[in-house]
């Protein structure tokens, strides 16, 4: 199985390494999300017998052959494996339309290859930044509730020590 920092350039690899990057917010089973996803790009190729990491020189404005049907498919690979895990899964839908608008003006000679690339590392590292943004937040509500939890233990404490206490008076009293 190809790692993630070798799997591909442009969009699918850049997603995978932020996602590997943001993988301490993710949930239990990013790995397995993860490796599903890996194994779809995997099947992709396969299928559509494009592999970006092999296509040789292509034109800056120009479509790999089998290029549009392998990137739906990856397309479906990001949706169905890695959104579901994301903090802001609406960006990663953004960025897949965006991406199939680069990869039209590619096509029509508007946007080069460089650029749509350029494009998409520019999104994908504020992609970045959100996760790990939503992951802090996260820590911090996590150690606020925490807090909380144990003012509120110390205050059941701080209760039971004032019954326990109250009941001692009141027989300290009744026997004088």
């Amino acid at each position: 199985m190809v790692g993630a920092g070798e799997m591909i350039q442009g969009f699918p690899a850049g997603i995978a390494g932020m996602l590997l990057l943001a993988a301490c917010a993710a949930p239990a089973n990013f790995d397995a999300s993860f490796a599903r996803f890996e194994q779809a790009l995997a099947a992709c190729t396969a299928q559509f017998g494009y592999d970006p990491e092999t296509v040789g020189d292509i034109g800056d404005y120009q479509l790999g052959e089998n290029e549009r049907p392998w990137l739906e498919c990856a397309y479906a690979g990001v949706e169905t494996h890695l959104v579901p895990y994301s903090a802001v899964p609406e960006l990663y839908t953004d960025l897949i339309a965006e991406h199939r608008a680069l990869t039209d003006g590619v096509e029509r000679g508007e946007v080069t290859r460089a650029a749509r690339e350029d494009r998409v590392d520019t999104v994908l590292a504020s992609i970045e930044r959100q996760e790990r943004a939503f992951e802090q937040s996260q820590i911090k509500r996590l150690d606020d509730l925490r807090d909380q939890q144990e003012r509120q233990r110390q205050l059941r404490e701080i209760d039971r020590i004032q019954r326990e206490f109250s009941i001692m008076r009141r027989s300290v009293g009744a026997k004088l």
